[in-house]
């Protein structure tokens, strides 16, 4: 029986990885089981930290981020663009998010001067206010379930390994 292995395609940018061409067997096995269980991991983490935020009666992790995203850019607030990359988000996604928000008051939207197409987002009194609530339970529920299981060194691996596989 003979395995497909993935050839590399003309014009890709694959600087990044130690060697180039094909994977071998072995890699690509490993590879795939990485990938499996970072994807198995991440599932996992996020459906025990959005279960504290919900049993608190508070919005998702998703809210938490963009609102964060938000106070970060201060009065100047984010384009809708900005904020979709921030969260890495498609735009419909993002569209929606930001939807459900402004409808809940936590996000405002204006349209600037220049650019009477484009959006302005910015954090509103009521969606510091959230994210005030929120953000205890969040670090707590981070601790918990990601920190605690990790020392400094595999926190700093792991933080590392994620820039890395970002890029």
């Amino acid at each position: 029986m003979q395995t497909h292995v993935p050839r590399v395609r003309e014009g890709r940018d694959d600087s990044h990885r130690p060697e180039r061409g094909p994977l071998s067997v072995a890699r690509l096995i490993l590879a795939m089981g990485a990938w499996t269980r970072l994807r198995q991991a991440a599932g996992e983490l996020s459906a025990r930290i959005e279960g504290e935020l919900k049993a608190q009666g508070l919005p998702p992790v998703i809210w938490h981020d963009a609102l964060q995203a938000l106070k970060r850019a201060g009065d100047d607030g984010l384009r809708m663009y900005e904020l979709q990359d921030e969260l890495r988000l498609r735009q419909y996604n993002a569209s929606r998010l930001v939807e459900r928000m402004a409808i809940d008051g936590l996000v405002a939207r204006r349209r600037p001067e220049a650019d009477r197409r484009g959006q302005v987002l910015t954090i509103t009194d009521r969606g510091r206010q959230r994210l005030d609530e929120s953000w205890p339970v969040y670090r707590q529920a981070v601790e918990r379930h990601v920190m605690a299981r990790l020392d400094e060194a595999d926190a700093d691996k792991l933080a590392e390994l994620m820039e890395k596989l970002a890029r």
